[in-house]
């Protein structure tokens, strides 16, 4: 049984139109499927553990909804990039986002899911405690970004960079928290309680309340 593909396998190959990633595989490493635009990833398995670096950045035919509740450790930076996810709903028990090293939009790589231009709703778990920069930055369409974790996690640069209507819902016990720590302080306007997403979008509260 797969349970790893390792760093670069499948990189650049401009031709590659299908894989199916087997029940099973628990490792993506670093750049594994990067820059494949024709790749067709209409499944990822419950079963990834491991997300490294880059491993779909650009790939333009990537499933709607991001559901991978093994997730651990570091969701590697560019991980999704410039893709055209909708939803990222579970991300398991990660601890942190990104890479520091890296800043957008020198690097596009930097943000986990920047430039994903079709990207609604991020949901982001109460492990994490680092984001590191431009989380989902020219995520021009995203709506709304929940943060389950009651401590804010440490931000870093330009997370939510032209995300325009965006609203951040964190839990309600922390709105102040959130509003007032470094760096989440410059989207103090956008925070809002939890509880509230339920009023501002009833249908989608219906669709993700298992995920919150």
């Amino acid at each position: 049984m797969l349970k790893k593909i390792g760093t670069n396998a499948f990189a650049n190959c401009s031709s590659l139109t299908d894989m199916i990633l087997p029940d099973g595989l628990e490792v993506l490493n670093d750049f594994a499927l990067k820059g494949c635009p024709q790749l067709g990833v209409d499944y990822l398995p419950e079963s990834i553990t491991t997300i490294g670096a880059d491993v779909f950045y650009e790939n333009a035919n990537m499933l709607d909804d991001v559901v991978l509740p093994n997730l651990t450790g570091h969701l590697g930076g560019g991980a999704f990039a410039k893709t055209n996810i909708k939803r990222v709903l579970d991300l398991g028990n990660i601890t942190g986002t990104g890479v520091s090293s890296v800043y957008w939009p020198t690097n596009n790589g930097a943000g986990t899911f920047a430039g994903c231009v079709e990207l609604e709703l991020l949901v982001l778990p109460p492990s994490l405690t680092s984001i590191q920069h431009a989380l989902a930055a020219g995520c021009t369409a995203l709506k709304a970004v929940v943060v389950k974790a009651t401590t804010p996690p440490t931000l870093g640069n330009d997370c939510f960079l032209n995300t325009n209507n965006c609203h951040i819902y964190v839990p309600d016990a922390s709105v102040t928290a959130y509003r007032e720590a470094s760096g989440w302080s410059r989207y103090a306007s956008m925070i809002k309680p939890l509880s509230q997403l339920a009023t501002d979008n009833p249908s989608l509260y219906e669709e993700i309340s298992e995920y919150l």
